[in-house]
């Protein structure tokens, strides 16, 4: 009887102590179209294979030109359908890029960049002022968001965050 207790006690804490481990399956194939990078920025090389975010940066002034929301993919082989919506400090949409569709032809693409340009310069100064939210949508998931903030050129100059 004591070796039955014993026995059953002992199997009882094996099995709480084996409920404790967890393993992470790590995928022996690459993930498909998974996101690598999104960064804002103010602008973006174009020069070589791949576009290149310069100047990354969450925080904008009113007098800037435009900001930039650079995305980077790994391991593309389908065709997809990237958008980015930008939202005012009031949550109300200010721009939606549409669908944009890339890799049309489905080839494999180990590393796919995109951007899409936020014109602040064709805008109401004083409407600019706060924090806004891109959000970035493939195939209509969102995958992404950033927030950059965005202060009257007088108090970004103050604050010693000069272009």
């Amino acid at each position: 009887m004591r070796k039955a207790v014993v026995f059953i006690l002992t199997l009882y804490l094996g099995l709480c102590a084996a409920g404790c481990i967890s393993f992470r399956i790590i995928p022996s194939f690459p993930l498909e179209g998974y996101v690598e990078t999104v960064v804002l920025c103010s602008e973006v090389d174009e020069s070589g294979e791949l576009l290149v975010p310069t100047e990354i940066k969450s925080e904008y002034s009113s007098g800037d030109e435009s900001v930039y929301c650079f995305i980077e993919l790994k391991n593309v082989s389908r065709r997809i359908q990237m958008r980015w919506k930008w939202y005012s400090p009031d949550r109300a949409m200010s721009r939606d890029s549409e669908n944009v569709v890339i890799n049309r032809e489905e080839q494999y693409l180990e590393t796919l960049t995109a951007y899409d340009e936020f014109l602040l310069d064709v805008r109401d100064k004083e409407k600019l002022v706060g924090r806004w939210t891109v959000v970035i949508l493939v195939d209509d998931k969102l995958v992404a968001s950033r927030e950059f903030l965005i202060q009257e050129t007088e108090n970004f100059e103050k604050t010693g965050l000069k272009k």
